[in-house]
This record gives structure tokens, C-alpha cells and sequence, in this order.
């Protein structure tokens, strides 16, 4: 869930009661992640340098510029 000018205490307090609930049904939910909000800037969302999620298109033919491809 992306939210805008929200601070990261804000995000952890909005998903307290989701969290609480999904870790009090250990039977019907199996966490393989911990379940954590975040905070940060979109503005590097699409960077390929140090994204391991995006790489270059380096095949022959392909445009040059920072098109990518997924994973």
C-alpha cells in the first residue's frame, strides 16, 4: 500500500490492528515476512542501480536508454 504524507510511526499505528489480527490466526495465516511498514522517498522507486527487482535490457536490438525489463 503506497499513502502519501503519512510518517513512518503513522504507517506502523494504521497497520497495528491488520498485523494483530493476522498474528492472532497462526492456523489460517503462515507469515513467511515480517509484516512492517515503511517510509521513504518514491522518487528512487525506479532506479536500476542498486534495485535488485530491475536490470538493463542488453539484448541485441534493444533501445538504448533506461528502458528496463523485469525479473
Amino acid at each position: 500500500m503506497v499513502s502519501q504524507g503519512l510518517s513512518k510511526e503513522q504507517m506502523t499505528a494504521l497497520w497495528v490492528p491488520f498485523i494483530t489480527w493476522v498474528n492472532a490466526s497462526p492456523k489460517e495465516f503462515v507469515v513467511i515476512s515480517p509484516l512492517r511498514s515503511y517510509a521513504g522517498d518514491s522518487r528512487s522507486w525506479w532506479e536500476v542501480e542498486g534495485n535488485p527487482s530491475m536490470n538493463r535490457d542488453t539484448r541485441d536490438g534493444a533501445p538504448r536508454g533506461p528502458w528496463l525489463v523485469a525479473r
